[in-house]
């Protein structure tokens, strides 16, 4: 299955379908810069990038394989990205990976569990970027 993502309705629609991305872990993040060298030698510098995500969960659909699931997730115009993965271990598994709206633009979600100093469970939330277009494709 793949999911092609322009507005926050089929955005709502690829998340469902992948169930948030729940107790999943992502495998591999690229950043693509879209820089580039001009004929001339000059720099055009677009402040844009390319991510993809290499995700694996596990999907809670009927009838479906309920493990070992790869999806490629790919974004297009990609600005504002902000990755912290300073408390990054064995508690990362993914809670849900959502789709929001924040000031007229897509923005892709995170939310997992951390474990507070206190031992108690919370769950963080960051908005990783914003992006244009998205693909979703079930490897």
């Amino acid at each position: 299955m793949e999911f092609t993502v322009s507005t926050l309705d089929e955005a709502d629609e690829a998340i469902e379908y992948f169930n948030s991305f729940h107790d999943g872990f992502i495998r591999r993040f690229s950043v693509v810069s879209l820089d580039r060298i001009e004929p001339d030698k000059s720099l055009l510098l677009t402040g844009e990038f390319l991510v993809e995500l290499e995700l694996c969960h596990y999907n809670y659909r009927k009838g479906e394989p309920a493990y070992d699931q790869t999806i490629l997730a790919r974004f297009h115009g990609v600005k504002g990205l902000e990755l912290d993965l300073r408390e990054v271990g064995r508690h990362w598994a993914i809670n849900s990976l959502t789709v929001v709206e924040c000031d007229g633009v897509l923005t892709l979600r995170l939310a997992r569990n951390h474990l507070e100093d206190d031992r108690r469970w919370a769950i963080q939330q960051a908005d990783l970027f914003g992006f244009e277009t998205a693909s979703f494709r079930e490897c």
